[in-house]
């Protein structure tokens, strides 16, 4: 109610949380930011001066596009970190996220479930915490497929993030 200005994560959210549905009981006092001019959406971005891989003083080796040495150097020290064997040969992926229902964190529960039960040879890395379901149960996917599927509950220290960003 008395801020100067408030901001969502996009144009779209902005307006979907006008509304009853989406705006949590907070719809009436945003309508009123939002119809005094004091509601933006502001979409979803990084600074890329401080998260380019060629510059990165957080990474523990640079690269670029051009030259991919240093992406093999984050990579290996990203598996080390999160207690994954050091492979080159399989798929490495990873995710940065608040854990809630509303960006997906359950499908992508059920569907990684799924994959690593069947046997597909990768590695995964998620870091995050939210809904305590959803930590129970990534918390629970580590404990059943340690080398596969590692947790970090929480969040990371920026520079976990830029190894993750770099290494995945």
């Amino acid at each position: 109610m008395t801020a100067h200005m408030v901001n969502a994560v996009s144009r779209t959210y902005a307006e979907e949380i006008l509304s009853p549905a989406f705006g949590f009981g907070l719809d009436p006092a945003l309508r009123n930011c939002a119809f005094s001019g004091r509601l933006r959406g502001i979409l979803n971005g990084i600074d890329v001066a401080e998260w380019n891989p060629s510059a990165d003083k957080l990474l523990p080796h640079t690269f670029s596009a051009s030259d991919l040495t240093g992406k093999n150097v984050c990579r290996a020290e990203l598996q080390k970190k999160f207690n994954l064997p050091v492979r080159h040969d399989v798929p490495l992926f990873a995710t940065i996220s608040r854990l809630a229902y509303q960006k997906g964190l359950d499908v992508l529960a059920g569907s990684l479930t799924r994959l690593l039960e069947s046997g597909h040879d990768l590695q995964f890395i998620l870091v995050g915490s939210g809904d305590p379901g959803l930590e129970n149960w990534f918390s629970w996917l580590q404990g059943r497929f340690p080398g596969k599927f590692a947790f970090f509950k929480g969040y990371a220290p920026d520079a976990v993030s830029h190894l993750v960003e770099a290494g995945a």
